[in-house]
């Protein structure tokens, strides 16, 4: 039996935001980078997006939303762990910070721009971490307009092809994310010296939860 489609997907788990918010009502700013403007929300409308996680064409071993569902479950009590002045980042972090890091509006809008260039410079971990598992690329012809679904190295091989016009659908979306996630988890991350924030007494940031950041 097929899982069901969540319609309203949360980019950034509630549960991550709730140490975010104030209230009953689970208040929080929300602030638009691009625009540069903030506004009030609330922790179920905050980071969300129509289906973002949704498959369009090739299902995958296992559902994403429910990956991502025990990531957060396995990371939760670690989290608090750490909330409390517990200071190692423990693998079960880890992972949830990848994924946290990788499951972005950001990459999608890089794949439009660069994903080409991407496939290109990420080919060996995309063999050997996806490989076979890894959902067909739609290729279409610009004289014919006849579409074909190739597999990553005839992509590959396509790409500088000006007679044919990749297109990045939803599906390679959630390869990147499950690809991205390796790698932030894998090769930046071990680079990173974690250090611990902490908001100044009194401020609305100072409770419950202390902040932590990644620094290079």
């Amino acid at each position: 039996m097929s899982s069901p489609r969540v319609k309203r997907s949360h980019i950034v788990p509630k549960f991550y935001l709730r140490g975010f918010s104030q209230g009953q009502d689970q208040r929080l700013w929300v602030g638009d980078l691009r625009s540069q403007k903030t506004h009030i929300s609330n922790v179920r409308d905050a980071a969300v997006d129509t289906s973002f996680y949704e498959e369009k064409v090739g299902p995958h071993e296992d559902n994403l939303e429910e990956r991502l569902s025990k990531i957060e479950s396995d990371a939760a009590p670690h989290l608090r762990e750490f909330l409390r002045g517990y200071s190692q980042i423990t693998p079960e972090i880890g992972r949830f910070i990848s994924w946290l890091a990788a499951r972005t509006c950001w990459l999608r809008r890089e794949m439009n721009e660069k994903f080409p260039a991407y496939l290109l410079s990420n080919r060996s971990a995309l063999r050997d971490y996806i490989g076979f598992e890894l959902r067909p690329f739609r290729f279409e012809n610009r004289q014919t307009g006849v579409v074909i679904h190739v597999s990553l190295e005839t992509a590959l091989d396509r790409i500088s092809n000006p007679d044919w016009q990749m297109e990045v659908t939803q599906d390679q979306y959630l390869d990147m994310i499950r690809l991205q996630a390796h790698l932030f988890r894998s090769k930046h991350f071990p680079t990173l010296n974690w250090i611990r924030a902490k908001a100044p007494h009194g401020s609305p940031l100072s409770h419950p939860i202390d902040r932590c950041a990644g620094t290079f």
